[in-house]
């Protein structure tokens, strides 16, 4: 389909992205039609946004807690959505991110399978993550720790932990040093002593068995992941989804992917993200490190982050590791999320039960 205008065509091809994360399509293609500015965009997401934030309100005036929960948390989402790759306004993406955050919030406690946030601290920050649990039975549960990428963030794992629930996992989106609620406070890097500290602290939630804790990370969080493995060794199995290995292709990027990683490592400039990206941003060395099992997801048609890095991943590891990688699939393989999704947590179901 083509639009009239280059931002229209550019959100377009990410479509499968807002699809996997709870965005209706005939909302976003209706947005779509009208965006020829980011501003368009914006205040064509919120307007849905606003939508379901009344009907929330709506439905808790009426003691129909569920709908409200439900209706919360798809506003929160959408809020997110309105501002997600935009940066010509940082104090608006601020602003919306926090209502974003606030919204969501209220309807955690509402739905079934309530979500519990979580504030971690570490060196002077605090780090957010949202916990949900299979069952409301005592447990210990394993745990898949569910790692966003470098603008996404905790409330996006709403859909997919809907897939680990289902298969007895509980789940804990978390945002890291640079992610989320902390974007602004620390920057995505030197993320692997964060880490140990979110590892710590679970040592003290009773519901979690301290001996079955996988990591799933997408994009950015693919790269981290295999980080996070080789410094902390409790993790017991790892999936990267559409990770990359190392940016030696930054010039090739396109302007908006150059600038969020620009933004999320707390750079001013283009060029020192791109000293950073060309030089030390890379696993090598990393790889082999890792003791765990280690799924490799990724995806041949991945326009940002080629799946060459996710075959490279496999051949450095000396643990048991395996790699799947989709034919059709876009970044991350949200177009056929049906295929992976339920592969990854059949996966790491096996690995932690």
């Amino acid at each position: 389909m083509n639009y009239t205008s280059d931002l229209a065509n550019t959100l377009f091809s990410r479509s499968p992205r807002y699809f996997a994360g709870g965005m209706y399509p005939n909302d976003f293609l209706e947005v779509l039609e009208k965006t020829r500015t980011w501003d368009d965009w914006v205040s064509g997401v919120l307007y849905y946004a606003d939508e379901r934030l009344r009907l929330a309100n709506e439905a808790l005036s009426k003691g129909r807690t569920l709908s409200a929960g439900e209706y919360f948390i798809e506003a929160g989402i959408y809020y997110h959505y309105s501002v997600l790759n935009y940066f010509e306004d940082p104090d608006k993406k601020v602003a919306i991110r926090k209502k974003s955050v606030e919204i969501y919030a209220k309807g955690m406690g509402l739905i079934d399978r309530p979500i519990r946030r979580i504030d971690i601290p570490y060196d002077g920050i605090t780090m957010a993550a949202h916990l949900r649990l299979p069952e409301s039975g005592p447990g210990p549960f394993p745990l898949v720790i569910l790692l966003p990428g470098v603008d996404s963030v905790k409330e996006e794992y709403f859909e997919f932990s809907k897939v680990f629930i289902e298969r007895g996992l509980a789940t804990m989106a978390l945002e890291g040093p640079g992610q989320g609620e902390t974007r602004y406070q620390r920057p995505l890097i030197d993320y692997e002593n964060a880490f140990s500290a979110v590892m710590d602290y679970l040592e003290y939630v009773k519901e979690i068995d301290k001996n079955a804790i996988g990591l799933y990370g997408r994009s950015m969080g693919g790269h981290l992941g295999p980080k996070l493995a080789a410094h902390d060794k409790r993790l017991r199995a790892l999936v990267s989804a559409g990770g990359i290995y190392d940016m030696k292709y930054w010039d090739r990027l396109s302007d908006s992917v150059k600038n969020n990683f620009t933004h999320a490592w707390g750079y001013t400039s283009l060029n020192e993200a791109r000293a950073y990206a060309t030089n030390g941003m890379t696993l090598e060395g990393v790889i082999e490190k890792i003791e765990c099992p280690f799924l490799v997801v990724h995806s041949e048609q991945d326009r940002s982050f080629p799946a060459e890095g996710g075959r490279r991943m496999v051949s450095e590891a000396k643990c048991e590791a395996e790699l799947v990688i989709y034919e059709e699939g876009f970044h991350c393989a949200d177009n056929i999320r049906y295929k992976y999704q339920r592969l990854v947590a059949d996966w790491l179901r096996e690995k932690l039960i």
